[in-house]
């Protein structure tokens, strides 16, 4: 039994910190010494710490998307059923769009059942799949959709009125948080374009008190 309140309530946290200073024994740590006392401000962490507390940022790639006539094109971010992970994306755009035009992001829209594949991982400390390290999340692809579908959050158009990035700055700004079995979509607007799609974010595991209705 835990000899302080709440020692068995931080044992991802206690993981990192045996692990960041090399600790052998399995006793919780209070203080590395009398005169230092363990602290960690998360908003300050380092990011070759994150895999410490079981914490891996992805990119899905640059993702191309070809054009189909009459239909609008989609990047799909998957956290799957039984992932047993939180999934948050922290950017999604649109990379070089060829005409001026708009970016849809939407929320469990349908979900794309062909072609899902592992995001990657911009940790190479993850776990290798085909000579490439990944994560448990997952991305995929669709241009078989005349309009979009799901729960629209965000809209952007090209900036400045001229083609190129177009960017969700909703997603950057509030990440989306993905519990098992939900999605995020990335949608180019204009029908009949090839589309290169680009999401970005990290994944850690879940606590079951996490899908406690708040």
């Amino acid at each position: 039994m835990a000899d302080r309140p709440g020692e068995g309530y931080i044992i991802r946290h206690q993981d990192f910190a045996r692990s960041y200073f090399g600790v052998r024994s399995g006793e919780p740590l209070h203080e590395v010494a009398p005169e230092l006392t363990l602290a960690i401000i998360l908003e300050n962490d380092r990011a070759e710490n994150f895999a410490l507390q079981h914490t891996f940022p992805w990119s899905s790639g640059v993702v191309p998307v070809a054009a189909a006539v009459g239909n609008v094109n989609q990047l799909q971010i998957i956290n799957p059923v039984s992932s047993g992970i939180v999934v948050i994306v922290q950017g999604m755009k649109l990379a070089g769009k060829v005409t001026v035009g708009t970016i849809i992001i939407t929320l469990d829209g349908a979900l794309i059942g062909a072609g899902q594949a592992p995001n990657i991982s911009l940790d190479s400390r993850a776990k290798v799949v085909a000579a490439q390290p990944v994560v448990a999340s997952l991305n995929a692809i669709s241009n078989a959709t005349v309009g979009v579908n799901g729960v629209q959050v965000d809209r952007a158009f090209s900036p400045f009125n001229v083609v190129g990035d177009v960017e969700s700055q909703l997603v950057r700004v509030r990440h989306i948080i993905l519990t098992p079995g939900h999605r995020a979509s990335i949608w180019n607007l204009t029908p009949n374009e090839a589309s290169n799609f680009v999401a970005w974010g990290y994944e850690r595991p879940m606590e079951s008190t996490e899908l406690v209705a708040r």
